[in-house]
């Protein structure tokens, strides 16, 4: 065998017993009542694009070229209202009729007509009242498309792309709005609150935005593509040893305590460096009840793989070899013959045998440069 070969080998089983120890020792094996009770959820990992983002405030305003007021050009008193507040209009729709003041008794009343479609927001005439020219009597507005102003703190200013994508979610609504372009900047900074107003413009066609309504921004700062990312409620532990659990891939009801090395955070998920492979099922809600389950309600790792396979293992989950029993009272007690090594006693030998190996390499290539 050569020494190439031996490296391979000797390298590939130290990494199979340091595995096999690690999932020994990190491995929460649950019964199904206690799955039940966490009523535990789970999502796969997959590379997928990641968004940095920055959350800010806004509110929903009318668009100024959308709005539109009633007024009659003549005096008179108004004898009929045909709107509620709140009715959409179309424009040319008689909203009111006006007695003019001067208008003899046998002419019509006059039709106010609504001079734009929309929707009557306010009503400032009553029946019976006296107008004057140029008073304004309804306003109207369509809010079919409204405007979103952000508030950005003065410190975000200066990272925002030119025109930057925002997703824009407003508190009681079941779904967030279709992904907006800032279109332009405020003028000036408003230095008493220290933030700058951004403009866009959103569509509203089913009516659920209203003039007035508070929201929240997502900023989108920068954008990669085939990210591994988790959801933020699936990290647990301290900022110095987070961890993840990840459903194990043969066990049922088994978890694996795997640690990670986050990278980039935005409002909802996190990025993963290190720790985890795409196709990993990590469990999101119950994440932070499983951290503190200790070992686990249901059966031990050598039990949950006998259940499984169908034949014994050893207390750390590996295959027991030819001859072997995984139990003391399986064999004489009076047999001297050595005891099988544990895998950490085996790692460690291997690990020294390929120290041994790599420094012997060394001084043959020495001895053949003198």
């Amino acid at each position: 065998m050569t020494n190439h070969t031996m490296f391979l080998f000797l390298f590939g089983f130290l990494l199979s017993s340091t595995a096999r120890a690690e999932r020994a020792e990190n491995i929460l094996i649950l019964d199904e009542t206690a799955v039940r009770n966490l009523q535990l959820e789970s999502t796969v990992v997959f590379l997928e694009p990641f968004e940095r983002t920055q959350t800010v405030l806004g509110r929903v305003e009318v668009l100024p070229e959308r709005q539109s007021v009633l007024s009659s050009r003549v005096p008179g008193r108004i004898v009929s209202i045909l709107v509620s507040e709140g009715q959409r209009v179309e424009s040319g729709q008689a909203l009111a009729l006006l007695e003019p003041q001067a208008a003899q008794s046998e002419r019509p009343p006059l039709e106010l007509k609504a001079p734009a479609d929309g929707r009557v927001v306010r009503m400032n005439l009553r029946l019976g009242a006296t107008v004057d020219p140029g008073e304004v009597l309804m306003e109207i507005s369509d809010t079919s498309r409204l405007r979103v102003v952000l508030q950005l703190p003065e410190s975000l200013t200066a990272r925002i792309p030119d025109a930057a994508q925002v997703r824009v979610k407003v508190p009681g609504l079941s779904s967030d709005l279709p992904v907006a372009s800032i279109e332009r900047f405020a003028d000036h900074l408003d230095s008493a609150k220290g933030w700058l107003d951004a403009f866009l413009t959103v569509e509203n066609a089913d009516g659920r935005l209203r003039p007035g309504m508070r929201v929240e921004g997502e900023v989108i700062l920068d954008r990669r593509e085939d990210v591994l990312s988790v959801p933020r409620e699936a990290v647990r532990g301290d900022t110095a040893r987070p961890v993840v659990f990840v459903k194990d891939f043969e066990l049922p009801h088994a978890f694996l305590r795997s640690p990670v090395v986050l990278g980039s955070r935005n409002e909802s998920r996190v990025e993963i460096l290190s720790g985890l492979f795409e196709g990993d099922e990590v469990i999101t809600r119950g994440s932070y009840a499983l951290s503190f389950t200790g070992s686990g309600s249901g059966p031990s790792l050598k039990e949950a793989l006998d259940a499984a396979h169908g034949h014994e293992h050893n207390e750390d989950g590996s295959e027991i070899e030819p001859g072997h029993s995984s139990t003391r009272d399986d064999h004489d007690h009076s047999d001297t013959s050595p005891r099988p090594h544990r895998p950490w006693l085996l790692g460690y030998a291997a690990g020294v045998t390929l120290l041994c190996l790599i420094l012997g390499d060394l001084l043959r290539r020495a001895r053949r440069t003198i």
